[in-house]
């Protein structure tokens, strides 16, 4: 009995260009991570709007109406990202987004009651709580930007071979 083996080696070395290729996107994907910090900024921008956790839990309405967290604007602003050639960061700078991200109680530090205005008139109290109202985070509709980001980023890198 004899055996033999008949292979075809043609378009080999397209497959090894789409390796090397896909071999240096991956050395540094700062692209694929400015892309997805992008897409991140613009998904925490709809949250703001629809006034709801990256859950799809609404937030805490407030006494005095209006949109929540959007008073001036200034914290769905402030909402950046920042990437490198491994990661992506997404934020904010203002000393406040703590307070809203994760929730708080104010209570004074130095006298008996809090003081401040609402509307034109003082307000007192012992403390004031903060409900958390999250707008920073990952959700299922955002991992699957993510995955098609990076999908897409790979088979550019490959020329889409």
């Amino acid at each position: 009995m004899v055996a033999s083996l008949n292979y075809d080696l043609r378009g080999i070395d397209v497959a090894a260009h789409a390796f090397r290729d896909l071999a240096a996107a991956g050395k540094d994907t700062e692209p694929l991570a400015d892309k997805i910090g992008g897409a991140m900024v613009t998904s925490v921008g709809m949250r703001f709007e629809a006034e709801q956790a990256p859950d799809g839990t609404p937030w805490k309405k407030t006494r005095r109406g209006g949109k929540i967290l959007q008073d001036q604007g200034n914290l769905s602003d402030s909402i950046t990202h920042a990437a490198t050639k491994d990661s992506v960061a997404v934020g904010t700078n203002l000393i406040y987004a703590g307070t809203h991200q994760f929730g708080a109680v104010i209570k004074p530090k130095n006298a008996k009651m809090l003081a401040f205005k609402i509307g034109g008139g003082m307000v007192f109290a012992k403390q004031v709580t903060i409900p958390a109202r999250p707008f920073l985070g990952v959700n299922a509709d955002d991992q699957d930007e993510m995955a098609a980001n990076a999908a897409e980023y790979f088979q550019d890198a490959m020329g889409a071979r």
